[in-house]
């Protein structure tokens, strides 16, 4: 039996996998994120503070209730794929 949040995920991992292969070739750092708002804020500096410009950062916001989306909104240079509920780390 398909539930309901089974379609959400299924379509929301369809979006993700059309923007992913809209991306052009290079290296992009791929990070994950369920309710870890602080030390998103933390990886995301390291990040961009130690790995060269032409680097990509993706953004997988796993259904976060603790602000993540709303700061990832006003950070610049990261893409973000938002997913309406937190699939688990392997699926997202």
């Amino acid at each position: 039996m398909r539930r309901p949040w089974n379609l959400l995920l299924n379509a929301a991992r369809f979006q993700a996998r059309m923007r992913i292969h809209r991306l052009e070739t290079g290296v992009t750092v791929v990070i994950v994120s369920w309710n870890t708002r602080d030390v998103l804020a933390d990886v995301l500096r390291a990040v961009q503070r130690f790995t060269p410009p032409e680097v990509r950062v993706m953004v997988i916001e796993n259904g976060s209730t603790d602000g993540s989306r709303e700061m990832l909104r006003a950070w610049p240079g990261i893409r973000t794929v938002p997913l309406p509920s937190n699939a688990g780390h392997g699926a997202a």
